[in-house]
């Protein structure tokens, strides 16, 4: 009977360790190392910028700059983009001997396979562990292995690290920040009209409504004191390029207008009405132009919105 639990343990300790070599390359994991880690472990890369072993090379990625930005919120959530400067985000590994893939003995039910366009060759992923095999599938030869983020460590990061809001702009957010706040980044009004004051940068004209303090249908919607944003708008100067905001796919919808007259182009909004933001593009040929981005109250602020004659406290 003691044999057989010994034999257990060591089977579940095999098993486990097992699954974190399938994410780590010689006890280095992405996500989790940084370079001093692995200067401690394999010392200083070579003049090739790699470390070389007699079985194989491996060359390691680091986040070399944070992913920082005015828009960054706009953007897919991306883990690389969470972690600091100098930790390790991909290890890319070339084998200098012929290895067998089936010697392997994966479960390639677990692996996703992707051919190559060109030869024999094809990827099997396993992003649930972390690690790409890229196979000569004419010899069965493993050609090359890269270790990425697996996605427990990946999701793990993001949910720590998901931005409270995602209508922010340079820390400003519709009911949460004042004119004060407006106005100790961007300086005093350029110009204003009713509850609309408009500023003005070396980079940027913005747009910002103020609530009143009173709730009244169609003019203030909002349940909040006097002085609060309820809207605002960004026009960058000069204007930038859509794909360059990197927008997430998965919460914006992109709608067309029809074509305007005289070969104008046309325009192209981008709506993400969970977090109250909307892209607002000139699209030209093939390139698609900032006009403004809206900053609206986010759908998890609806318990702000005034009820009729509700002044707010």
């Amino acid at each position: 009977m003691m044999s057989v639990r010994i034999s257990l343990l060591f089977l579940s300790w095999f098993l486990l360790f097992a699954q974190s070599e399938a994410k780590s390359w010689r006890g280095i994991v992405p996500l989790k190392s940084t370079r001093a880690d692995v200067e401690r472990l394999l010392g200083k890369v070579d003049r090739f910028g790699r470390y070389q072993f007699p079985d194989e090379r491996g060359s390691i990625r680091y986040r070399e700059n944070p992913c920082i930005g005015a828009f960054r919120p706009l953007e897919e959530d991306n883990c690389e983009c969470m972690v600091s400067k100098d930790t390790v985000v991909s290890i890319f590994v070339t084998l200098e001997n012929t290895r067998s893939f089936a010697g392997l003995r994966l479960d390639k039910t677990k692996y996703e396979r992707k051919p190559h366009h060109l030869g024999a060759f094809a990827d099997y992923r396993n992003l649930e562990e972390g690690v790409i095999y890229t196979v000569d599938e004419s010899t069965d030869e493993i050609v090359d292995i890269e270790y990425v983020p697996s996605n427990a460590d990946c999701n793990e990061l993001v949910a720590r690290n998901l931005p409270a809001y995602r209508n922010i702009w340079r820390g400003l957010v519709p009911l949460h920040s004042n004119q004060t706040d407006v106005e100790r980044l961007l300086g005093a009004p350029d110009s204003s009209h009713g509850s609309l004051y408009t500023y003005r940068t070396d980079n940027e004209s913005v747009g910002v409504h103020y609530s009143t303090g009173t709730c009244k249908p169609g003019e203030n919607e909002w349940n909040v004191p006097a002085g609060v944003i309820t809207e605002f708008w960004v026009n960058p100067t000069p204007p930038i390029i859509v794909r360059g905001l990197r927008l997430d796919p998965h919460r914006f919808q992109r709608e067309e207008s029809p074509p305007l007259p005289h070969n104008l182009g046309k325009l192209v909004n981008y709506t993400d009405d969970v977090n109250g933001v909307k892209v607002r593009a000139d699209f030209k040929t093939d390139v698609e132009e900032l006009i403004s981005i809206t900053y609206s109250p986010s759908q998890k602020d609806e318990k702000l919105r005034c009820q009729m004659g509700k002044a707010a406290q």
